[in-house]
């Protein structure tokens, strides 16, 4: 039997951390960026579309939100019959994130609800702002640095948008910048986190 001197130990460990780190990272580069870029191209899709039909804004919105989650649905659940790793604990997470997302969209339902005299821009942002506030809470929760940062310019560049424009290139700005801001992280993870 080989004994490991402490200087081999210690490379050893230091191998299996930096192995484990990479695994995780194309694990998580797969959901990621599939998820940002959807979130980005919906956004794009939806704010484009309610610059060009702001009296159908309300069934717009509508079709992208079930286009986008019924997508991300049967992506998340093809990921999971592909069974890279499939543990109690990555059951556990995955259930408390749908579970998380449930209850911001719950919430933010609700908050549209208690003020529905706010006006329509201002009512976007605020739903801008709870999105990206579920991102940068995500981030933190997950230790991806990446989704506080994505969720803080998200919201910088709403609210600028919101004061420095008309409420109607407001939309053009969201789908610009807002969908961009979704897209573009999700397209360097794609790429860059393998």
């Amino acid at each position: 039997m080989h004994h490991l001197s402490p200087d081999e130990a210690r490379q050893a460990l230091a191998d299996i951390d930096h192995i484990t780190r990479q695994t995780r990272r194309a694990l998580a580069a797969g959901s990621l960026s599939t998820g940002l870029m959807t979130g980005g191209i919906m956004w794009m899709l939806g704010y484009s579309l309610t610059f060009l039909f702001p009296a159908k804004a309300d069934w717009i919105w509508l079709a992208v939100a079930i286009l986008g989650f019924g997508y991300m649905a049967v992506d998340g659940y093809g990921r999971y019959r592909q069974g890279m790793v499939r543990s109690a604990a990555s059951n556990q997470l995955h259930a408390q994130v749908f579970a998380f997302w449930g209850a911001v969209l719950g919430y933010v339902l609700i908050l549209c609800l208690m003020f529905p005299r706010l006006h329509w821009a201002d009512r976007q942002l605020l739903i801008v702002a709870m999105l990206m506030l579920a991102y940068v809470l995500m981030g933190i929760w997950l230790r991806t640095p990446l989704l506080v940062i994505v969720g803080v310019l998200v919201t910088l560049v709403a609210w600028a948008g919101r004061v420095l424009l008309t409420p109607y290139h407001f939309l053009l700005w969201m789908a610009i910048f807002g969908g961009g801001g979704l897209f573009l992280p999700g397209l360097y993870v794609k790429l860059r986190w393998k």
